[in-house]
This record gives C-alpha cells, structure tokens and sequence, in this order.
C-alpha cells in the first residue's frame, strides 16, 4: 500500500490541551443520514490529554492543519459540532482525500501513542479501494508511516516500515458513529486497533529513522490504492484524542 502525497495546508499552529474547536465552514452535506445517532450531551471534558477536540467552535483549532473538504457540521457524536470530510468521486489512479493533521504530539520523538475517533461514514458510502483513515508518517507529505486502514470488507493495520497488515474482519459500519482507538508502540513493534469492531494487532514493526512525527485523521486515497472507480462519499469526525497513555471509547 501506498498514500496519497498531495497536500495543501489551510491551517497551521501550536498545540494546547484540551481545546474544542472544528473548521471554519458550516454545511451538512448531501449524504448526512439520520441524526438518530448523535449525542446531545457534552460529554466528557477534554482536560488532562495531549490533543482533545469535540470541534464545538467552527474555527478549526491551530493545532490541526487541513487539506481537502473540512467543514463544520452539526452531525454530531456529542455536543452540537463535527467534522465533515467530503472526498469527490474520482477514477482508477486517481488522488483524492479530505484530512487533518497535527506534527506537535510526536515532535521530541516517537513516544508510544493512542488516537481515540468518534468516525461516521455516510449512509450512501462506496468503498471500492484501500482507504487511509488514519496515519502516523515520518515527515508532512513524506516519507514511511504506520496506517489504519478502511477498506471494502475489513479494517486493516498496515505499516509500510515491514510492509505488513493485519486485518479485523469487520467494515466500518454505515450511518452511524463507531470508536476506533488506534495504538501504536514502537519501542514494542506493536500496533493495535481497539474499539467498537473489535481488536487486531500487529506486531513486529521496525520503524526507522528519521521517527515518525506527524499525524493524519481523515479518509486519504493515494493512486496506487485506487484501482477502481472510487464513487463520491463523505465522512464525519468527531471527539479526537491523542495521548501517550491509554485512552477509551468512553473518555
């Protein structure tokens, strides 16, 4: 597997603990689906973790810089904001990707990690390809990284370092919100997916140098995973963590 490469950054800043905050467009989308799914309450704070967001504000926070369709949406897990991530249609070799990244969490290094997401596909999605939810690359743009990636008919942990997967048997579901808590341990070799599709992991990475260091949240097709026509389709976000100690569904 590969990744898509083509970025433009939108936004770019230093981070903060536990902020909430999202993009600065609003817009629902054509494909939004119910919001039976949604959770009024605020929920648990976002104190005491490395990166939080609930993406209340529409004004996406100065931690995260963002490439593609992000816009602010009231499909929410909890509160009253989300994100919404629109990638178009495109054909077989093509680029397409809506994300957001931050480079703060890893800067002194690659500590040990968790990625807790609240994610929504549309009611409508096509998966046809190999679909990057989400990444952790050596450099912006660049380099070798560990993905999570969403697929057809599974979920799978790919780490280009080895050039391995490991694979839950379970698709994201459709028109409605799943956690994925995704951990990665490289001082171990390990990384593992947890959450509400189950538990897979991964072990015997080799990451190398220079470490990884930068983090990416979003649906992200690269060419070489597209080899079909890839149908329009969007995606929501909501209730990130980033952390160097575990993290839960529940937080």
């Amino acid at each position: 597997m590969s990744r898509w490469l083509a970025i433009t950054l939108l936004c770019t800043g230093c981070g903060r603990f536990g902020f909430s905050a999202g993009p600065d467009a609003s817009g629902g989308g054509s494909d939004a689906g119910s919001a039976a799914g949604s959770d009024a309450s605020s929920g648990p704070t976002c104190a005491g973790f490395d990166i939080c967001d609930q993406f209340e504000d529409p004004a996406l926070a100065p931690v995260w810089e963002s490439s593609g369709n992000v816009s602010h949406d009231a499909l929410a897990h909890r509160g009253t904001g989300a994100l919404h991530l629109a990638v178009p249609g495109i054909a077989a070799g093509g680029t397409a990707g809506a994300i957001i990244r931050e480079n703060m969490t890893l800067s002194a290094g690659t500590p040990e990690f968790w990625v807790r997401v609240w994610v929504r596909f549309g009611a409508h999605v096509e998966i046809q390809n190999h679909l990057e939810l989400i990444s952790a690359d050596e450099f912006t743009g660049g380099g070798l990284g560990d993905y999570l990636f969403a697929e057809p008919d599974v979920t799978a942990l790919y780490s280009q370092f080895d050039n391995k997967t490991s694979q839950l048997p379970v698709p994201i579901p459709l028109d409605t919100w799943t956690c994925l808590i995704w951990h990665v341990a490289p001082d171990d070799g390990k990384m593992t997916l947890e959450g509400d599709l189950g538990s897979t992991t991964y072990s015997g990475i080799t990451n190398g140098d220079p470490p990884i260091s930068v983090i990416e949240i979003g649906p992200n097709l690269d060419p070489t995973n597209v080899a079909v026509d890839q149908p329009a389709f969007d995606v929501w976000l909501d209730d990130v963590i980033i952390h160097h100690a575990a993290v839960t569904c529940a937080d």
